[in-house]
C-alpha cells in the first residue's frame, strides 16, 4: 500500500472510531482512490465532524472552554476575578485585566515574563543574594546582566541602648549595604526582591 493510503486510512479509522482495513467512511475501497481524492474525503470528513460537534454543542447551551488550550496571557475570566480580588483587597481601582494581569504556572514563568517585559539583551538586573538558582539562569536566557547584592545576617538589637546580649532583646535579621545597592542599582531596570529573605 502507499504510504498516503496508510495515513489516511489511519485518520479516517481515528475520525470514525473504526478500522478501516483498506475501506473507509467513503463506503469504498480507499486504495483505488487517488491522493487528491483522499485528501478531499479526509478534509470533507473532518468538516463534516466539526460542524456536527459545533451544532450539538449550541443545541446543549454550552461550549467546551475547559478542554482547550487557554490564552497565554491566562483565561480572561480567571484575569477579571483576580482583579476583582485585588481591587477588594489593596483598593485598587486602576488595573485592567486585559492589560495588566498575566497569569502564569509558576514562578519561574512569571520571571521570565517579567524579565522579558521589563529588559531589553544587555540590560542590568539587580539580584539579592542569597537568591533562587533559576534567577542568573534566567537572566542568561534573555541576555541580561544579573548584578548581585549580597544580604548578610545580622543581630539587632532591639529596644537595647546598653547593646546586652540577652537572647530575647535579639533578633536574626538580613541586611545590605547601602553602598552597594546604590552603585548596583545605577542604570539598572529591575530589582529582584526575594522572599523570605
Amino acid at each position: 500500500n502507499h504510504p498516503m493510503v496508510i495515513r489516511v486510512a489511519l485518520a479516517l479509522g481515528v475520525l470514525t472510531g473504526q478500522m478501516t482495513e483498506g475501506h473507509g467512511a467513503t463506503n469504498g475501497d480507499i486504495s483505488s482512490l487517488s491522493e487528491a481524492d483522499l485528501v478531499d474525503q479526509l478534509l470533507k470528513m473532518v468538516s463534516s465532524i466539526q460542524a456536527q460537534r459545533h451544532d450539538s454543542s449550541i443545541l446543549a447551551g454550552n461550549s467546551d472552554v475547559i478542554n482547550q488550550y487557554s490564552p497565554p496571557m491566562g483565561r480572561n475570566d480567571v484575569r477579571k476575578a483576580v482583579e476583582k480580588y485585588y481591587n477588594s483587597l489593596y483598593d485598587y481601582h486602576d488595573i485592567d485585566s486585559e492589560e495588566n494581569i498575566t497569569l502564569t504556572l509558576g514562578a519561574t514563568e512569571a520571571l521570565a515574563c517579567a524579565f522579558r517585559s521589563l529588559a531589553k539583551p544587555g540590560n542590568k538586573i539587580v539580584i539579592f543574594e542569597p537568591f533562587h538558582e533559576a534567577y542568573p539562569s534566567q537572566c542568561q536566557i534573555f541576555y541580561l546582566r544579573p548584578e548581585y547584592v549580597t544580604l548578610r545576617p545580622s543581630q539587632r538589637h532591639d529596644g537595647d541602648t546598653n547593646n546586652n546580649d540577652d537572647d530575647h532583646d535579639s533578633e536574626l535579621t538580613w541586611e545590605f549595604d547601602r553602598d552597594e545597592l546604590e552603585r548596583a542599582i545605577a542604570g539598572a531596570n529591575a530589582i529582584v526582591v526575594n522572599t523570605p529573605h
